[in-house]
């Protein structure tokens, strides 16, 4: 079997496994349906498009937006990991700049061009961060990258488990996003991304 598959399964077992720990409703924050008063004055950068990640929010929802500034619209969005490092759960995450930490890191990053993850059939978008935060980014392999099992309907509801194997700090979305952020890519769109922990 396929690579793929088997991280597929492993993904899907591990989430059912989360079910006893699934998020809870009281606790858990959303952002309603199209509201985009959130994202308003978001971009700093006169770009088209801001991409805005509140890992405050659980990722057993989406947290990942594609914002259209000049159109004042929420584009899509999808659910997406963050890293399994510094003693990471599935509830809170930690964040680090440093290599090798395994982290999610916080700040503003440029999206610089498609690309593949060495070794790995899996597509990709390089980015550079632009703070003191994620200064490291770039160096430290961080992309935004496809994660067909991220938009499995199994797994609504549940979050994504914390493993190396899924997210070393990188944003593993949805293959239907990913697409989106690269049709918009190949149409000189200026993208930043806003990565957050809006407690």
């Amino acid at each position: 079997m396929p690579l793929k598959f088997w991280l597929g399964a492993a993904v899907v077992l591990s989430s059912l496994l989360c079910v006893a720990v699934a998020v809870n409703k009281k606790e858990c924050r959303t952002i309603e349906g199209n509201n985009t008063e959130k994202f308003k004055n978001i971009g700093k950068h006169g770009e088209d498009i801001s991409i805005y990640v509140d890992f405050a929010l659980s990722s057993a929802y989406p947290r990942f937006f594609v914002y259209d500034n000049e159109n004042d619209s929420i584009l899509s969005s999808s659910k997406c990991a963050h890293g399994y490092g510094g003693g990471s759960t599935t509830d809170v995450p930690k964040f680090s700049n440093v290599s090798g930490s395994g982290c999610s890191c916080l700040g503003a990053f440029k999206l610089l061009n498609i690309d593949k993850l060495h070794n790995y059939d899996i597509r990709c978008v390089r980015i550079k961060g632009l703070d003191k935060t994620n200064s490291n980014a770039f160096a430290r392999g961080i992309v935004i990258h496809e994660a067909y099992f991220v938009a499995d309907p199994i797994s609504i509801g549940m979050p994504i488990p914390v493993s190396k194997y899924i997210s070393q700090g990188c944003f593993a979305i949805s293959t239907e996003t990913f697409n989106l952020i690269c049709d918009l890519m190949k149409k000189q769109k200026s993208i930043y991304l806003y990565s957050v922990y809006d407690k």
